[in-house]
């Protein structure tokens, strides 16, 4: 990767353009709700550890799998505790405020270290409009935001050091993964850009018969993965990460299926793909070891699951910056006093909109948003039904959408406990008992058997996911309708 020195001075039509993208970010994560799945979750488990004041290694929440091995918790454990802390403290605002500050720091990070490769800043900034696109679907509050932020900063790192030399910085990086790894299990990515660092510096290393071009990156390799073993559960940790890998799960789980054309972030992952293919192939310069190797590694993580655009995004987006910059060399304009005026003025105008659209002040904007941006909590998840559930006393156990475990675990536990979640961990929730979900789901026969073997004596259904359910307890005589509304229907056994 091609380095260059930052420069600061007076605002220009660049830094317009880097603060724009920056603030349509920072808006676009404001204006948008807290989701159903992975936050209620999360902040259930981490109010079970400050609580407990422990880590758990067996499953509480679930009626159908209590007690069982549940190891997950420790690849999680502070993202839980510090969104449960967050949401405790400043509730949901703050909640969706703390999610847009993470993300936006993420990217400003990427737009640095595109800035560092490319010399230009609006290339930098166009590098980050590609990581945008191709990563806003993945932007929801939950534990993985804050693998984004980790994964830019070991990117930054890395080009700072291989710009400035200063040892003192790749020390960091395993302080970086050390974090990462007790935060979310996607922490082998980093290990990947590290990885393909390290390859780059060997590959300099043998160049010029020079073994000092190659250590620090290997001891920071190797400091790294020791550093994925300091965890609560230490080496079950590690091996619960590989079991999701080709998992059987996987087939249940929309994020973890191949993009397509059919949806809008299969086709600008494929859009994406084809752009970087072009920018190497017309590169000036010899593509070096490094952009290679993080192409080809996060294409295929791309092309195999939905969930990975994201960080083809992010990884390759100092590259776009620096291949634009060759292809495209811009000239240094002169800046008058009107246009430094102009480039304050709209600076000033873009913060006071990113200002506008802070969580608290959505109120006064809110009815010029579409219906699923409306409020602090998305309209999928089923405030009202489970708040009945709870007035009414309900009787136990109950069978709902997989979905509704997540706000159920938050809302409803310990009274009500949850047949399913999206805790997708096979040693929790084997195979064999989503084969069994999805066939309840689908009304096929003999659902009512499968209800009654787990005590089934209410039923919390989402019309948007399980019509075909829906429909077979409809001609069913024993069940009682309570309550409807567009998210959740409910019914008791007579």
């Amino acid at each position: 990767m091609k380095l260059k020195n930052y420069s600061f001075g007076i605002i220009t039509i660049e830094h317009v353009w880097a603060a724009v993208i920056l603030a349509g970010i920072f808006i676009f994560n404001n204006s948008h709700p807290i989701r159903l799945y992975d936050f209620w979750l999360a902040i259930a488990q981490g109010r079970e550890m400050i609580v407990s004041g422990a880590i758990p290694n067996t499953d509480v929440f679930s009626f159908s799998h209590y007690g069982a091995p549940f190891l997950s918790s420790s690849a999680y454990w502070l993202a839980d505790i510090f969104w449960y802390f967050v949401y405790v403290f400043g509730g949901s605002k703050f909640v969706i405020f703390i999610n847009t500050v993470i993300i936006v720091s993420a990217y400003a990070i990427l737009l640095m270290v595109g800035w560092r490769a490319s010399g230009q800043l609006r290339y930098a900034a166009l590098g980050v409009v590609f990581a945008a696109a191709l990563g806003f679907n993945d932007w929801n509050v939950r534990p993985q935001v804050f693998s984004y932020l980790f994964g830019a900063l070991i990117l930054w790192i890395t080009s700072e050091y291989e710009a400035t030399q200063r040892k003192g910085l790749f020390f960091y990086i395993p302080l970086v993964i050390l974090f990462w790894v007790n935060t979310h299990p996607s922490y082998p990515i980093g290990l990947i850009i590290i990885g393909g660092w390290a390859v780059s510096n060997l590959q300099k290393a043998f160049l010029v018969r020079s073994r000092k071009i190659m250590f620090p990156s290997a001891v920071v390799l190797g400091a790294s993965v020791l550093a994925c073993f300091i965890t609560p559960h230490g080496m079950d940790n590690v091996r619960m990460v590989f079991t999701l890998v080709g998992s059987p799960i996987q087939s249940h789980i929309t994020e973890w299926a191949p993009p397509s054309f059919d949806t809008l972030g299969g086709s600008l992952f494929f859009f994406g793909l084809l752009g970087v293919s072009l920018l190497m192939g017309f590169s000036s310069k010899r593509i070096s070891v490094v952009s290679a190797l993080y192409f080809l590694a996060f294409a295929y993580f791309g092309l195999n699951y939905i969930r990975s655009s994201v960080w083809f995004g992010l990884v390759m987006a100092p590259f776009v910056s620096m291949w634009l910059s060759e292809l495209m060399p811009l000239q240094h304009s002169i800046q008058n006093v009107r246009s430094r005026f102009i480039n304050r003025l709209l600076v000033g105008l873009v913060f006071a909109l990113a200002l506008i659209s802070l969580p608290w002040f959505k109120p006064f904007y809110e009815k010029s948003l579409s219906s699923d941006k409306a409020g602090d909590l998305s309209r999928e998840i089923p405030v009202a039904a489970v708040q009945y559930l709870l007035d009414n006393h309900l009787p136990a156990n109950i069978f709902h959408e997989m979905g509704f475990g997540s706000y159920l675990m938050w809302a409803a536990y310990p009274k009500y406990q949850v047949f399913i979640d999206p805790r997708f961990d096979i040693k929790l929730y084997p195979i064999s008992f989503w084969n069994e979900y999805d066939a309840i789901n689908r009304g096929d026969n003999g659902w009512e058997n499968s209800l009654a073997k787990y005590d089934i004596a209410t039923l919390m259904l989402s019309p948007k996911f399980q019509a075909d359910l829906i429909s077979a307890v409809e001609k069913s005589s024993a069940w009682e309708k309570l309550y409807e509304d567009e998210v959740a229907i409910i019914w008791v056994k007579k």
